[in-house]
């Protein structure tokens, strides 16, 4: 039972950590596009 938390929560942990490094450096990369556009116009 320990054993299956622990291995849940290690689980969950990993999904939250892989979803925060793609998803940063997507907004990262957004933000950079709309500034250049905003600039060009």
């Amino acid at each position: 039972m320990k054993e299956k938390f622990s291995r849940r929560g290690f689980l969950k942990t990993a999904a939250v950590m892989g979803a925060t490094l793609t998803v940063s450096p997507a907004l990262d990369k957004v933000q950079a596009v709309a500034h250049n556009k905003s600039n060009a116009v």
